[in-house]
């Protein structure tokens, strides 16, 4: 899971407090992150950070949430650009590549 992260500065930059936050993956917590403002953050300025976390889907649906943990009701984490990306499992490659080897030696 691959995303980016701000923190609400407010309009005017006046709630540079760091804003901290949980990501977790079917109800567990998995990471933490920060975001920390530096002097001249605003909505016209956001600053994102790049962040991600690896997780394993164990059916069709997962949960995936984002929690702030900072306790500040107005003025929290920003999350945004969401991706997920599916990686197939150790398995599954080798059961590709034995079937691309087959192939390539019919061809042969």
């Amino acid at each position: 899971v691959e995303f980016w992260y701000s923190g609400n500065a407010g309009p005017s930059g006046d709630r540079l407090l760091d804003k901290p936050f949980d990501v977790l993956w079917e109800d567990q917590s998995i990471d933490s992150f920060t975001f920390t403002h530096q002097v001249g953050d605003n909505w016209s300025n956001m600053q994102y950070i790049h962040g991600s976390v690896l997780v394993t889907a164990t059916g069709s649906s997962s949960k995936l949430t984002f929690r702030s943990t900072g306790g500040h009701s107005d003025a929290g984490a920003v999350i945004d650009d969401v991706s997920i990306q599916a990686v197939p499992e150790p398995a599954t490659l080798a059961i590709l590549g034995l079937g691309l080897a087959a192939i390539k030696r019919r061809r042969a």
